[in-house]
């Protein structure tokens, strides 16, 4: 916390910012859920679409089984950081109707709680790629008989 300027003013034309941008954040929130939804809805659909399918069915894995679980997996990541952000949202807006410090002490702490999430999924997703790009090089090499 020491990095922090300790003499900070948040001043009206602040405060009016931070509320135009928490109403742009609850709206974003709500498309998120409702994204969030159709990913539901698809997850519990996908199983039984893939299980009509002929050559799905000739599968040794069951493919609509594992990507039921993928999709819900999913809908669970981006349910996280949209959950913060609408808690950022509300108490935000509350916070500033209300004169409510407390409220926008939480609606602060949700912001960061969904940039901290969205930062650790980010470092996941860019490590995952970096292991399918060696894995891909290794693989080509091995398949090009470089490797002998």
């Amino acid at each position: 916390m020491n990095e922090i300027a300790p003499n900070l003013t948040i001043n009206d034309y602040i405060k009016w910012n931070h509320y135009k941008a928490a109403k742009w954040a609850k709206f974003l929130s709500i498309v998120g859920f409702v994204f969030v939804g159709i990913i539901l809805i698809m997850a519990f659909f996908i199983s039984s679409f893939m299980g009509n399918m002929p050559q799905m069915q000739e599968q040794p894995l069951p493919m609509g089984a594992l990507l039921q679980v993928i999709y819900l997996v999913i809908a669970i990541i981006y349910f996280t950081p949209n959950l913060f952000l609408f808690l950022y949202a509300t108490k935000t807006i509350k916070a500033l109707k209300y004169d409510s410090q407390t409220s926008y002490e939480e609606g602060a702490n949700n912001l960061r709680r969904m940039f901290t999430t969205i930062g650790v999924f980010t470092i996941i997703m860019l490590a995952l790629y970096a292991i399918g790009i060696i894995a891909a090089i290794f693989m080509g090499i091995a398949k090009s008989n470089l490797f002998i």
